[in-house]
């Protein structure tokens, strides 16, 4: 798991859609309980965060402190990925 994790901090958009069709579950969560969503927002790898979300990531899904994707990208400064995740947030709900 930690080697798709990766791909997604790298913007490795083909590894990440080769993970997801060979059954990783997009839901999944590391040792500090983030997600794959959470990884990718971290780094400002909006495409990523586009594929996961539409092979069924939940936007609003919160690690161990509840911080969600959005909150990260928030605290990061992506300000374009943090306008998508709260457009995809309002819609997931």
């Amino acid at each position: 798991m930690e080697q798709y994790f990766q791909a997604c901090q790298n913007g490795d958009y083909h590894a990440v859609l080769k993970y997801i069709a060979n059954g990783v579950d997009v839901k999944s969560v590391d040792s500090a309980s983030w997600s794959a969503l959470h990884h990718a927002a971290f780094v400002n790898q909006q495409s990523i965060c586009e594929s996961l979300i539409q092979y069924g990531a939940n936007p609003d899904f919160g690690d161990h402190r509840a911080e969600t994707a959005l909150h990260i990208a928030i605290t990061q400064g992506h300000e374009a990925l943090s306008s998508y995740l709260i457009q995809v947030s309002s819609l997931h709900q």
